[in-house]
């Protein structure tokens, strides 16, 4: 299996621990409907591009780095971090 890097995106780190640990605590409800529909976009995009070969979308934070911006997911300045968005791809 390749990871296939399909995207990178800024977002507030309440969504940290609900991307890498499947925390959803910190989040509003609001903010827990965005970031479950990005990421069925993101499934929706490599099956799309990678057909029966796509098996997950994982993520992985670029850094330690934390800054004030506009959150992809929310459109709100908050505390942000960079975040990568994989296809993993069966290489059968």
């Amino acid at each position: 299996m390749i990871a296939k890097h399909i995207s990178t995106m800024t977002i507030g780190t309440q969504f940290l621990p609900a991307l890498f640990n499947g925390d959803l605590t910190m989040l509003e409800p609001s903010e827990e409907t965005q970031l479950e529909q990005e990421h069925h976009d993101y499934e929706v995009m490599a099956e799309e591009d990678f057909g029966d070969k796509f098996v997950s979308i994982e993520y992985e934070c670029t850094s330690s780095d934390r800054f004030i911006c506009r959150c992809d997911l929310t459109r709100l300045l908050s505390e942000c971090v960079e975040v990568k968005v994989f296809a993993m791809v069966k290489t059968d």
